[in-house]
């Protein structure tokens, strides 16, 4: 059953339309409801760019043919990924 607590509900905009639909279901999504999910939409937005600045020596950009970009992607990981065991 869906609630609040639901992992889904911690995606943008959902809490926000959750709560209002939970006071009144029939009656229309006011703006200050949208405006509240413009604003967590820009939160993580923000906080997005935070996160991949702190990555951005980290990052290797590759120019590929479009025809290729799976055998290159397999490739790069291949070389950059170490393999973790898995424990069963």
């Amino acid at each position: 059953k869906l609630s609040l607590q639901a992992m889904s509900m911690r995606a943008v905009g959902y809490r926000q339309l959750w709560k209002r639909l939970d006071s009144d279901p029939n009656a229309p999504v006011e703006h200050t409801t949208i405006e509240e999910i413009v604003a967590s939409t820009r939160q993580l937005a923000r906080r997005q760019l935070t996160w991949l600045r702190n990555w951005q020596s980290e990052v290797r950009h590759v120019s590929i043919p479009s025809s290729d970009a799976f055998d290159c992607a397999a490739d790069v990981l291949q070389d950059h990924c170490v393999p973790t065991e898995v424990s069963t």
